[in-house]
């Protein structure tokens, strides 16, 4: 819980008290108890706050979760626009110019020359599961048994919560992730 402070001679609040440690903390964003405040009221919402928020301090507030998910949206697009481990990658090939350049009669100007490059080579998939061998301490004999692969399990999970921020972000977020595309 907080509360909001006004030390005279303002007459505005240029402070907070954190109740709870009874810490006094200053109206400047560089502060990280000022930040912690923010995140506060961004994750518990302004019942957290007793008595009314001055308006620039919502806004601060806002301002901050906005940045925080638009910054985990392009995180997490980032993820999911990786290649899926089970399934690997084909090569992807594309047509780029190079330096030398030709004149083409039909348009009466020079172009470039045309190459086929490969962008990104193939990646093998990666197999669903391996085979782990194990010693029985009793019996002394190796147990080889079949799991399911890590490294997939781990890409199912990563994949999975990418997806979830994805689909938790609101609108207004995307539309700004995509405006910075171009």
């Amino acid at each position: 819980m907080y509360i909001f402070l006004i030390t005279p001679p303002s007459t505005e609040p240029n402070g907070i008290r954190r109740i709870v440690d009874a810490t006094w903390i200053p109206l400047i964003e560089e502060n990280t108890d000022y930040q912690r405040f923010l995140d506060d009221i961004n994750e518990q919402g302004v019942e957290i706050v007793d008595g009314d928020i001055p308006d620039h301090v919502l806004t601060q507030a806002a301002d901050k979760k906005f940045t925080q998910q638009l910054s985990k949206y392009a995180e997490a697009v980032t993820r999911l626009s990786q290649h899926v481990l089970s399934e690997g990658r084909a090569e992807i090939k594309q047509m780029m110019p190079t330096s030398e350049r030709v004149f083409n009669k039909e348009t009466g100007e020079m172009e470039p020359v045309l190459a086929q490059v490969t962008v990104n080579d193939s990646i093998d998939p990666v197999p669903l599961t391996v085979q782990v061998s194990e010693m029985n301490n009793t019996t002394m004999e190796m147990i080889t048994t079949t799991v399911d692969n890590p490294a997939v399990v781990q890409d199912i999970a990563q994949r999975t919560a990418a997806q979830a921020v994805v689909d938790a972000t609101p609108e207004l977020v995307v539309a700004a992730y995509e405006n910075t595309l171009g």
